[in-house]
């Protein structure tokens, strides 16, 4: 293991804490190995990160739960506290999220500068503009205004660094959409447009739109009709053929017996399929892109559609688990079933293998198929993280641990550990909480380096 050799300065004035190591950054995101990134006596209990460019953001919580956010050097070498009390997150400008400038970050609404010094506070940046949502484009970042009426105006920005040369779309829009090199957009009018990214070029799709939503090559649209029983049409892009769905009928579709986990009217995960899920307890159906329709079966609430349009739900009352997808004769029983009075998606871990199942300190693999459920392992830690498609990376009674869910076999890494993140390259984060002692803090392990030994 390697620890961080000076000590840390804490700059209360700023709010930042620096640190002079005494190696590059190469030598420190490059170890074969364990390596501390950060010192600490707080008491740190969760840890996040994300990438920006050729640095990392690092959220880290304490046990008097105050979330402070640190920017590091490549793998978060050498951090600086840029926010105490709060996250802030990249501003996603770019469509690779390497490319983005850490510069610029986002605060809830706000769009902040920051310097990434220690002696330095971060700053408002475009004051007139939202950053809960902004899209990247290849032409550029899309983000909305707000207008006094409480429409959004909707503007295209060559870069986030370049606001003069940005160029508003529409004053007043209602929602938008985009899809490559086309931006779908729905204005106070009620009046569905597209607009080429590239050459500003605007044509008018559908008019009397209530709502849209767009997969790759289909458009699913409702038509406002007279506010009592709209209609839903599914178009195909390339042919501008529209086929009529039906009626969308308020006091059937708008209710609050089904928890809103799917939209009423959407696509399927693949796209193959529409989705109509009322809120009511109507029974619920689904549609080919072409029209055809297909049964749905669904007893309960759905909880979440894996991206092979295998829905999982639960019935009200028994909790018993089901899964369908469009076409299904019948709902497939799962073995297992929720508790009383808990959120069945908080226990829930679904991945491209499987379905599973986190109770009482236990993991259960749960068939799709209805087969009995299996113990995989137990003590497991809340926080998961799989390796591979048989070990599992957790953490219980704040010992970091490597399951192998085949054999049992359970591998000790690092005692005194409250939590960990495990990014999708394979970079590990831990945290160790030991009072007093030099191991406290961040550490971090470079993706296929050998995970720590107690």
């Amino acid at each position: 293991m390697q620890r961080l050799a000076p000590p840390c300065l804490l700059v209360f004035a700023v709010l930042a804490l620096a640190c002079e190591p005494d190696a590059g950054v190469a030598a420190i995101c490059g170890v074969d190995g364990p390596v501390q990134l950060l010192a600490s006596g707080d008491g740190l209990r969760e840890v996040a990160t994300r990438r920006a460019a050729d640095v990392t953001l690092l959220y880290l919580r304490g046990a008097d739960d105050r979330l402070d956010t640190y920017v590091g050097d490549d793998c978060g070498a050498r951090p600086v506290r840029v926010l105490a009390g709060d996250a802030v997150h990249p501003a996603r400008a770019r469509l690779d999220p390497d490319d983005d400038d850490p510069h610029f970050a986002c605060l809830g609404q706000h769009f902040l500068h920051l310097t990434l010094r220690p002696d330095d506070p971060p700053a408002i940046f475009l004051p007139n503009f939202s950053c809960a949502r902004i899209e990247a484009t290849a032409h550029g970042p899309l983000i909305t205004s707000g207008n006094f009426n409480g429409f959004d105006s909707l503007w295209l920005f060559p870069a986030l660094t370049a606001p003069d040369g940005a160029v508003e779309v529409s004053e007043y829009i209602r929602s938008f959409h985009h899809q490559g090199e086309t931006l779908y957009y729905l204005d106070s009018a009620l009046v569905l447009r597209a607009f080429d990214l590239a050459t500003h070029h605007e044509v008018v799709l559908r008019r009397a739109v209530s709502s849209f939503t767009v997969h790759e090559t289909h458009l699913l649209w409702r038509e406002y009709v007279d506010g009592v029983d709209d209609r839903m049409h599914v178009v195909d892009l390339s042919t501008d053929v529209e086929i009529d769905l039906g009626l969308y009928r308020h006091d059937v579709d708008d209710g609050a017996a089904r928890p809103p986990n799917l939209p009423v009217w959407s696509f399927s995960a693949t796209g193959q399929y529409i989705l109509h899920v009322p809120r009511t307890w109507a029974e619920p159906e689904a549609f080919t892109l072409t029209g055809v329709r297909r049964s749905l079966p669904m007893p309960g609430a759905p909880l979440f559609s894996r991206p092979d349009d295998l829905v999982i739900g639960v019935t009200i009352g028994d909790g018993q688990l089901f899964a369908v997808r469009p076409g299904d004769a019948s709902p497939t029983l799962l073995d297992a079933r929720a508790q009383p009075d808990i959120d069945p998606s908080t226990e829930l871990r679904t991945t491209a293998d499987g379905l599973y199942l986190l109770r009482d300190d236990a993991l259960y693999a749960i068939p799709l198929d209805g087969a009995p459920a299996r113990r995989l392992a137990e003590p497991v830690g809340s926080q998961l993280a799989w390796l591979d498609e048989r070990r599992v990376l957790t953490s219980f009674a704040d010992t970091l641990v490597t399951i192998d869910l085949v054999t049992g076999e359970r591998t000790s890494h690092a005692r005194h550990v409250p939590g960990f993140h495990r990014r999708e390259d394979g970079a590990l984060y831990y945290l160790v909480d030991r009072p007093g002692h030099p191991d406290s803090g961040l550490w971090y392990v470079p993706a296929g380096a050998p995970l720590p030994a107690p």
